[in-house]
C-alpha cells in the first residue's frame, strides 16, 4: 500500500520524461512501470525474509518504497523499473543468508563497486557534482548503512577481484560521459545495479540492528537515519515528477511563434514530442550554420533551454553570452525540496536579414 500511495499520484498527468518511450503520456503507457515499480517492494520484502529474517524483509521492503530512485523509475516508461526489479530480486538472491556464507568476500565487493559505480554514473551523466545526486537519489542515510555492510562482510575482497570491480567502476566513468548511444544503455544498467545492491545491502544492515535492538525508540531512530534525507527527493517527485515543465510554454509558442520559424532546443526530439512542433539540435542555433541562416527570410528563430541543477539537459556547455543575445518569452520552474531543478526556458531571436 506504501509503495503505490508514492508511485500512484499524478502519474497519469506526468509530461514526458527524457528517455521516456514515445507513447501518450497516460496511464496506460506507463502501467507496466507502476505495477513493476509497487509488486518490487512485497517480492523483495518476501524473499529477504526467509533468508534473512523478517526485520530484514521489513527494512528492505521500507527502503525501497521509499527510495526516490525507485519511485521515479516506477513512473517513466524507459524500463528502468523493470530492470531495477530484476536486479534487487537478483542481488537478494546472491546474497543468501548475509553476512554469513562462502560468498561474503564477493558481496564486500559488490558493496564496494555499487557505491564507486553509482558515483561513477551520476556524476558525469548529469554533468554535475555526485554527492548531491547521491544523497538525493539514493539517501546519504541508505548509503551510510551500506557502508557498514562493508564492516561486517569479513576479510578483505580477493585483490584481483577487488581491481577488477574497480577497473569496472573506472569504466563507467567513460562510457557515462555520454548520454548517446551504448553509452548511456551501459551507465543506466550499472545505476540501476548499484541502486539496488546499496538499498539491499542497507536492509541487511538496518534489519539486523533494528532487531538486535531492545529499544522501539532506538529503532525509529534507525528508521530515520536512513529515510529522512531521501525525503525532500521523495517529495520533489510529486512537485515536477522529475520532468522538465514544457507544457507551460505550450501557449506562448502558439500564441507568438509564427508558421516556418524554427525551433531549437535542448533535447529536441523530447521537444517535439511533447509540444508537436519540429525542434531542431540547439548545436545549430549556436554553431557556424548559423551565421549563414542571418540571411533568411523569417523574422524570429526560438529556442528552447532544458536548465536541470542550473546546466543544459543535455550536458552540452553553452557559449556565456547565449542568453543575454536572446529575448526570453517565458519560464517554467516548478519549486522543488531538494537540489534538483528542472527549468524549460523559451527565448527568441530577431532574424535581421
Amino acid at each position: 500500500m506504501l509503495a503505490a500511495a508514492v508511485r500512484l499520484p499524478g502519474a497519469a498527468s506526468l509530461p514526458l520524461a527524457p528517455g521516456e518511450a514515445a507513447a501518450l503520456p497516460d496511464l496506460p503507457a506507463r502501467t507496466l512501470p507502476l505495477l513493476a515499480g509497487i509488486l518490487v517492494v512485497p517480492w523483495l520484502a518476501a524473499a529477504l525474509a526467509l533468508r534473512a529474517g523478517a526485520a530484514v524483509g521489513l527494512a528492505a521492503g521500507l527502503l525501497v518504497a521509499l527510495s526516490p530512485f525507485a519511485v521515479h523509475s516506477s513512473r517513466v516508461d524507459d524500463g528502468t523499473a523493470l530492470a531495477f526489479l530484476a536486479a534487487t530480486l537478483a542481488v537478494a538472491g546472491l546474497a543468501g543468508g548475509w553476512p554469513d556464507g562462502a560468498l561474503k568476500r564477493l558481496r564486500r565487493g559488490v558493496v564496494i563497486t555499487a557505491l564507486l559505480g553509482t558515483a561513477a554514473y551520476f556524476a558525469p551523466a548529469h554533468g554535475s557534482a555526485a554527492l548531491p545526486l547521491l544523497v538525493g537519489d539514493v539517501g546519504i542515510g541508505v548509503l551510510g548503512f551500506a557502508l557498514l555492510a562493508w564492516q561486517v562482510t569479513g576479510p578483505p575482497p580477493n585483490g584481483r577481484l577487488a581491481a577488477l570491480l574497480a577497473t569496472t567502476a573506472a569504466a563507467s566513468v567513460a562510457w557515462a560521459a555520454s548520454r548517446d548511444g551504448p553509452g548511456a544503455l551501459v551507465s543506466g544498467a550499472l545505476a540501476v545495479a548499484c541502486a539496488a545492491t546499496v538499498l539491499v545491502a542497507a536492509a541487511f544492515v538496518l534489519g539486523r540492528l533494528a532487531h538486535a535492538s531492545a529499544d522501539g525508540r532506538a529503532t525509529l531512530g534507525l528508521v530515520a537515519i536512513a529515510l529522512l534525507p531521501g525525503l525532500p527527493s521523495l517529495i520533489g517527485e510529486h512537485q515536477d515528477g522529475g520532468r522538465f515543465p514544457l507544457p507551460a510554454l505550450a501557449l506562448a509558442l502558439a500564441d507568438q511563434r509564427h508558421p516556418g520559424e524554427p525551433l531549437f532546443a535542448t533535447l529536441p526530439e523530447l521537444v517535439a514530442r511533447e509540444l508537436a512542433v519540429p525542434a531542431r539540435p540547439l548545436a545549430e542555433a549556436i554553431g557556424p550554420a548559423a551565421t549563414a541562416r542571418t540571411a533568411a527570410a523569417r523574422r524570429h528563430e526560438w529556442i528552447i533551454l532544458l536548465i536541470d541543477r542550473g546546466r543544459p539537459a543535455d550536458g552540452v556547455a553553452l557559449p556565456p553570452d547565449l542568453e543575454a543575445s536572446l529575448e526570453l518569452v517565458a519560464v517554467a520552474a516548478p519549486r522543488r525540496f531538494d537540489l534538483r531543478r528542472h527549468e524549460a526556458r523559451l527565448y527568441r531571436r530577431l532574424v535581421r536579414e
